[in-house]
């Protein structure tokens, strides 16, 4: 072997002993800073999935709090109109006169008691006199005992009836039967002397009556408990409760005496919003109660129990996705990591670009979660304004038109005259019509969210529905000078007669008078432009005005639901338009005119087959 031949062996060797001296702390380096890496990983997801857990519970609390509150508005309005029914049946002139057993009586008194029903389910109306023996008494079926005959002054709330001379919503009691109820009972008042004629009442089983608003049988799941005036259990989930004082021994032993729920009972039965979290034997509960008034009085207090092992199951398979694929990220690091430590120094090279790749993505899945709780609150806001909105539109007006009519409608059964003028019935009619189309909108969207929108096809002139539509509009804009868009120009120019399409023709009409009245709404002055052209098997309506145009605050959601700015409109009329016109098979889509007046909106609908 030469000289230079065993120097290069030398050499080599010399190599082969530094590499394998670096490699070690190259390979614990590159192991320390994995490990680092996949600490610092884990830290911060456990911190996001504490954070979004809780937000996500936060949201929960919240919406079981507006779910309370609209729950007792709800049996509160139900109870009012019951109450109205029985305030009607009080001033009708016979029982004012003393007669409360004669058959045109018993024959009203069948008559309200079938119209409670429609409410809630009513087991018993009576009727008792001013010594408070029952004279009549209307029964859901023969079996059932009658109350006639018997004396009830020993009652509460007929004591209290007869010293306060004002309605009153009893306590519960048990009737010989059984069944646990709650009485309604408005005293019959002479309006001229002033004296105490009698009262007339309804008796109402609780099970059936509060079992109408949500679960009151299994308290592993959210459950309903309400509670009279003084603490004792209507309903409960744990039917051994009704009956029961919530402050008595029983009911402490089953909720421990614990402090923040006995606290919360008390700020509700003082007629304040309550809410707490609190652990008993059977676990964690989340309890939110809301008092239930009538007429500004206290009835009733209602209360929703949410185990939160039940909040917190549906909040882990949320999570548990989201743990599962950073496991996968993590095992799949973990074996690169393995293959790459042979090659120690390109590894430790590239750990750190790996790290910041991570962390980026970690930061925009928290910059996502963000964004989507915002959208979340976003749409419970609008979700809340439109149940206000309804609410509003819905319980405001009809109180008043169903008091009026019933009692319109006693007088003509007694043959008293009623005087109404026609601005009265006018005023009826209007807010029932009001009514109608709410509901009607409200049903059209329920049908289009379940799947259930269902179309009645037939062939039809689609130019024939517009022109019928523009001149029904066209009466609205000329109509005794009562508009101020008098000088509003609507027009309807087809380019092709006829065009005939396969449609549902009530559901088509509601989307073309959709777009023309959000047209006229929006346009003071100038024209409202009406085409439509057959092309390419299909035909194409445009709708274009020279009003104020499309907000951009709501031009990405147009067709959304409550996407509107307009204080005359819930923001159903586009979102339903969209789904009757795509049921049908077509198109929509709206824009801003170049010119910088108005809107164009353009729909399109299948030809019929020849």
């Amino acid at each position: 072997m030469s000289l230079c031949t065993w120097n290069d062996v030398v050499m080599e060797k010399r190599l082969e002993k530094n590499a394998s001296r670096w490699l070690i702390p190259a390979v614990i380096g590159v192991a320390v800073v994995a490990g680092l890496a996949f600490a610092i990983l884990y830290v911060t997801y456990n911190n996001t999935e504490a954070n979004i857990r809780q937000s996500l519970f936060e949201q929960q609390k919240d919406r079981q709090l507006e779910t309370t509150k609209a729950l007792a508005q709800h049996i509160g309005s139900d109870m009012d109109s019951i109450l109205m029914r029985l305030e009607a049946l009080a001033n009708i002139e016979l029982l004012q006169n003393g007669d409360l057993t004669s058959p045109e009586v018993r024959q009203l008194a069948q008559k309200y008691f079938d119209t409670a029903n429609e409410i809630s389910y009513v087991d018993y109306l009576f009727v008792f006199d001013k010594d408070d023996v029952a004279v009549l008494n209307i029964v859901d079926s023969p079996e059932q005992q009658t109350l006639e005959g018997a004396d009830f002054s020993e009652r509460d709330y007929v004591q209290q009836a007869h010293a306060t001379r004002a309605p009153v919503f009893s306590d519960g009691f048990q009737g010989i039967d059984g069944k646990y109820r709650i009485a309604i009972v408005h005293p019959i008042i002479n309006r001229e002397t002033k004296e105490y004629v009698g009262l007339v009442g309804v008796a109402i089983p609780t099970i059936d009556l509060f079992g109408r608003y949500g679960n009151i049988y299994q308290i592993k799941s959210q459950y309903l408990a309400v509670l009279d005036t003084n603490a004792n259990h209507l309903v409960h989930g744990n039917h051994d409760l009704i009956g029961k004082n919530f402050f008595d021994e029983y009911t402490q032993q089953f909720t421990q005496q614990n402090a923040d729920l006995n606290n919360a009972m008390r700020q509700v039965l003082s007629g304040q919003p309550a809410h707490t979290v609190y652990t008993i034997e059977a676990g964690e509960r989340l309890t939110s109660g809301h008092p239930v008034f009538v007429q500004n009085k206290l009835a009733y207090v209602v209360f929703v129990v949410t185990p939160t092992s039940v909040i917190y199951s549906n909040i882990n398979s949320i999570l548990a996705a989201e743990r599962t694929q950073v496991f996968v990220q993590q095992v799949a690091l973990a074996t690169a990591v393995g293959l790459f430590v042979a090659f120690a120094v390109w590894l430790n090279r590239n750990l750190n670009k790996e790290v910041k790749r991570r962390t980026q993505e970690l930061e925009n899945a928290n910059r996502q979660l963000a964004e989507a709780n915002e959208q979340l609150k976003a749409n419970d806001r609008l979700q809340k304004e439109f149940i206000n909105i309804a609410a509003h539109e819905l319980r405001t007006p009809i109180q008043p038109i169903l008091g009026a009519t019933e009692l319109i409608d006693a007088g003509f059964e007694n043959k008293d005259r009623v005087e109404i003028t026609k601005p009265e019935l006018d005023l009826i009619v209007r807010n029932a019509k009001r009514l109608e189309r709410l509901s009607s909108t409200i049903l059209e969207v329920a049908r289009i969210e379940s799947n259930s929108l269902k179309l009645n096809r037939k062939i039809l002139d689609i130019n024939e529905r517009i022109t019928n539509i523009i001149a029904d509009v066209r009466v609205t804009l000329d109509s005794n000078g009562k508009t101020k868009k008098k000088g509003l120009k609507l027009l309807f120019e087809p380019k092709n007669s006829p065009i005939l399409v396969e449609a549902d023709e009530e559901r088509i009409t509601q989307a073309i008078s959709n777009i023309v009245g959000n047209a006229v709404k929006f346009t003071e002055s100038g024209s409202i432009v009406v085409t439509s052209e057959a092309k390419d098997d299909h035909a194409i309506i445009t709708v274009k005005d020279t009003g104020s145009g499309i907000d951009p605050e709501v031009f990405p959601k147009l067709f959304t639901k409550f996407a509107s700015k307009s204080e005359k409109g819930t923001g159903l009329g586009l979102f339903l338009t969209k789904n009757i016109v795509e049921a049908h098979g077509g198109t929509i889509r709206a824009e801003n005119n170049e010119n910088g007046k108005g809107a164009t909106f353009t729909f399109t609908l299948p030809i019929a087959a020849s």
